[in-house]
């Protein structure tokens, strides 16, 4: 069986992907070769079946699209994009230059902390702003020419995936997975090392805690789902008392920095 899992980054994909890699050996008796992230689908043209392919979203290119048919099943995993631009903020950090220059790191774990000590004391969008100054990347922009990749690449489909909210998904509602592939989906599955080093929180609504009301008249806007689900995902109440773990912030970003 080939199956393609689609996400943007953040979204939940490698634990879907490590998920359904489970279900399939469970269900067939013998593994599904796994591919993590190809530059380009026709790579993976060469495998002749019994395979589970990762890709971002905003890695595909459009000449990609005629290869999607190639799949059996393709899977897309929707998370609140709210969610999705604090977790890769955060992430990013591993990437971005700012995280080489010492004085540029510190300023921007000083604002994480301060923000854990009072989350409204310090905008998201400001961490945004500052860290943009130094470097360049704007999480926010990049989050959204992935969306409108997103839509581009879902209006694509003749055939529609079958999305799976990761709200459901870490939740363990797989109902609609379970039907496709006739297994029961166990949605703690083990990721390997190194790729166990996008687990942060394993939660939902986490940008409650983290945005501000002046973040919300910012975002509201610009911010939204591509596979939308009437109902969900549409209230901007924030969080009554705020609060922001260290494991999952300032710490988080130090333990990825010091991950070789």
């Amino acid at each position: 069986m080939r199956v393609l899992i689609l996400g943007q980054g953040k979204s939940g994909t490698t634990a879907l992907l490590y998920a359904i890699h489970d279900a399939l050996k469970r269900a067939t008796g013998h593994e599904h070769t796994v591919i993590f992230e190809p530059p380009d689908l026709k790579t993976v043209g060469r495998f002749t079946r019994d395979i589970v392919v990762k890709k971002l979203i905003g890695t595909i290119k459009e000449h990609e699209y005629k290869l999607l048919k190639q799949f059996k099943h393709v899977v897309w995993i929707e998370r609140d994009p709210r969610d999705v631009v604090v977790s890769r903020f955060l992430y990013n950090f591993r990437h971005r230059p700012l995280s080489n220059n010492p004085e540029q790191l510190n300023i921007m774990l000083d604002l994480l902390r301060k923000k854990e000590s009072d989350p409204l004391s310090v905008g998201f969008c400001e961490l945004v702003e500052t860290g943009k100054q130094f470097d360049g990347v704007d999480v926010v922009a990049s989050t959204i020419i992935d969306q409108e990749k997103a839509q581009a690449v879902w209006n694509s489909f003749k055939k529609k995936p079958v999305v799976v909210r990761y709200e459901d998904f870490i939740a363990g509602e797989t109902s609609n997975l379970e039907k496709v592939f006739a297994v029961p989906i166990n949605t703690n599955v083990e990721i390997p090392p190194p790729r166990n080093r996008v687990v942060r929180t394993k939660s939902a609504g986490d940008w409650r805690d983290w945005l501000t009301p002046k973040d919300i008249e910012n975002l509201s806007p610009r911010l939204k789902p591509v596979a939308a689900i009437p109902g969900h995902w549409d209230s901007w109440k924030l969080s009554d008392q705020p609060v922001i773990d260290p494991a999952y912030c300032s710490e988080y970003v130090t333990h990825l920095l010091s991950i070789n």
